[in-house]
């Protein structure tokens, strides 16, 4: 194992919402935020443009993984949108009624939390999410997938943590990216999913996923017992357990 620059945050908020690429007329919601929503969380938070950061934060130059903090669950409420154009409203009774999927905690929780982990094998941009974090001088706020579920930003820590490939099996408390080489082993009270996520974006010609990936996941962000043939990385923050990041791994950890 080696070595490597660590970025870790917590993201909260009342509410969330962290649409799947695959719907259209209701708006399901993850459980969790997949890459993109934290890719554009960090774009936001370092104050890139719109639509011009897929690239600079790709999945070659900017590691993620979240850990859930707090049990959640899904609650839907339809929504009332209006139809606009040029920044005015159209005709008075032209609307229409959307269902949409939202995240919150199960009680006795109020709040929803989650564990952010950054991390880049660019060295430069390494520098701008450190030096941003100790500044804590960020661009734009923080929101919870949607700029109607407003969060903030708790406990930043700035370090180093251990990568790389591990022989035995260990607890994993991020989702991590089903492969056909996985071992898992199931324990009674875990509550194990599959869910799909993009991994990249490509602006040209119109916004689209670049690849996905699947990943697996424990419902209420407890760790589990699994061997993978890919490099983890030790949660600093939360001892004898790991980390995933959420894309896949094409290079070498050596």
């Amino acid at each position: 194992m080696k070595r490597i620059p660590l970025v870790a945050f917590t993201i909260a908020g009342p509410m969330a919402h962290f649409r799947k690429f695959y719907t259209t007329t209701s708006a399901l919601t993850y459980l969790f935020p997949p890459r993109t929503t934290l890719m554009g969380l960090v774009a936001g938070m370092l104050g890139f443009e719109r639509d011009n950061y897929y690239e600079k934060l790709s999945s070659r130059k900017l590691w993620v993984a979240v850990r859930m903090l707090t049990p959640v669950r899904k609650r839907t409420f339809t929504l009332n949108y209006l139809f606009t154009k040029d920044n005015k409203l159209y005709e008075r009774g032209q609307g229409t009624q959307i269902p949409v999927e939202w995240v919150l905690a199960k009680p006795p929780y109020r709040i929803v939390r989650y564990r952010v982990y950054l991390s880049s094998p660019d060295e430069i941009l390494m520098e701008k999410i450190v030096d941003r974090f100790k500044k804590q001088n960020f661009i734009w706020p923080v929101y919870l997938g949607v700029s109607e579920a407003l969060g903030w930003i708790e406990d930043i820590w700035i370090g180093e943590t251990l990568w790389g490939e591990q022989i035995n099996a260990v607890p994993l408390g991020t989702p991590i990216i089903h492969t056909q080489d996985i071992s898992l082993k199931i324990e009674e009270g875990l509550r194990l999913f599959l869910d799909r996520i993009t991994q990249d974006f490509r602006v040209k010609p119109y916004r689209s996923p670049v690849r996905t990936i699947v990943l697996i996941f424990e419902a209420n962000g407890k760790p589990f017992i699994v061997q993978v043939p890919y490099p983890v990385f030790e949660l600093p923050d939360f001892s004898g357990v790991f980390g995933s990041f959420m894309h896949e791994i094409s290079f070498s950890s050596g």
